[in-house]
């Protein structure tokens, strides 16, 4: 038996583990809501756990655990409690504050029988608590902006600027979707398979970063038999296949050769680069190994690297029988996760083709998680050449 590695070209793997906290037993909920009309990034705090960023759209809700949780936004903090309902809301002066509003819908007691006596709640009404410092909305003539992350790593509101457009729900990358001519397949069977993988490689990185990919188009190219060379590989099919008015072209070779130790299964040259290469033709890697092969590398293209974490999608090597067990579920590190929410979250934004698309902030703020990883892990070339191509796009530290 084989290992399959699955490689960025040009760069490695990152090792390096991250702590996890571990869920607790029943734990209270708090429930969060939305009730304003600018989506809300805020972080949630637990003492010896990494911090988690949450982002609400308008009406948009969500459930914390409330054990030792504490909610922070722009400066300000607030303990959460357990069967307590919060509430992002607009004052009277236009301030979007978090408020605690009530009892959480599953806590509330429920109506007294005929002829009983009301039961008194357990725990009494919450009084409204706004935090401090609030988030100042814009008027109601402008389009509200989300919080977005600041370069520190704080969370600051986003300046409102009249004629911009609110952030979509979703950013959808159109995609190219090919085979070579060694698929032994009729059309209506590898287009049926590869949609069905890229639909459910799309819902994992949808729920991560807010990015769809969709495929548009399918097509077949002609392969050098003669070529074994994965980067030559790649080279040949940037050369050959056109994406047109696709984003993105993801190839599918089929090509047979007999593997010699690891072999390279898919690659690309950056983030957000124009072309990704697959290997198809391994029988020794199964649907779910394939599912995973496809959603590393379009995590490679919203910038994530190689993780040492062994339960990532983003580990160096893939191919280890992990993803075919029913309990294994594809996601992404917690370092990783946050570099493709910030690179999903300039996409739904505005259009973004290129990393020089991406604002300063975002640039900078990539620069600053890839030079933290590259000091964790200095043998790794692979964060080195992400922040080289960052720097090249004119981000600065």
């Amino acid at each position: 038996m084989f290992r399959v590695a699955v490689f960025l070209v040009a760069a490695m793997a990152f090792a390096g583990r991250l702590p996890y906290a571990l869920a607790q037993a029943a734990p209270a909920v708090a429930e969060v809501v939305n009730e304003s009309r600018t989506g809300v990034r805020f972080t949630v705090l637990r003492q010896g756990v990494r911090p988690r960023e949450y982002f609400l759209d308008p009406r948009g809700e969500t459930q914390i655990a409330a054990d030792g949780a504490v909610l922070e936004l722009a400066g300000g903090r607030i303990a959460l409690q357990g069967d307590v309902r919060y509430a992002f809301r607009e004052n009277a002066k236009g301030q979007v504050t978090l408020a605690t509003v009530g009892r959480r819908a599953a806590a509330r007691p429920r109506p007294a029988a005929a002829g009983q006596a009301p039961a008194k709640p357990s725990v009494p009404p919450v009084p409204i608590t706004p935090i401090v410092p609030s988030i100042p909305a814009a008027p109601p003539s402008e389009p509200l902006q989300p919080v977005v992350p600041s370069i520190a790593g704080d969370l600051v509101p986003a300046i409102p600027v009249p004629g911009q457009r609110q952030a979509a729900r979703v950013a959808t990358v159109t995609v190219k979707v090919c085979v070579d001519d060694e698929e032994a397949a009729r059309d209506e069977i590898w287009q049926k398979r590869l949609r069905d993988r890229f639909a459910a490689a799309s819902a994992i990185i949808e729920k991560t970063a807010g990015v769809r990919f969709a495929p548009v188009e399918f097509a077949r190219w002609d392969t050098n038999d003669a070529e074994h060379d994965f980067s030559r590989s790649l080279r040949e099919f940037e050369q050959e296949v056109d994406g047109g008015t696709a984003r993105l072209v993801v190839g599918f070779a089929s090509q047979y050769e007999i593997p010699r130790g690891e072999t390279h299964l898919g690659g690309t040259r950056g983030p957000l680069h124009s072309h990704i290469l697959i290997r198809e033709w391994s029988r020794h890697i199964t649907e779910p190994e394939r599912l995973e092969v496809l959603t590393h590398e379009l995590g490679h293209y919203l910038g994530a690297v190689h993780s040492g974490d062994a339960s990532s999608v983003m580990r160096p090597k893939l191919g280890d029988k992990r993803s075919r067990s029913v309990k294994f579920e594809i996601r992404f590190d917690d370092a990783n996760a946050q570099i493709v929410r910030l690179v999903g979250d300039e996409m739904r934004l505005r259009p973004v083709r290129r990393l020089a698309d991406l604002s300063d902030r975002t640039k900078a703020e990539l620069l600053k998680r890839y030079d933290a990883l590259a000091q964790a892990n200095p043998k790794d070339p692979a964060v080195k050449r992400h922040a080289e191509l960052v720097e090249q796009a004119g981000g600065k530290r």
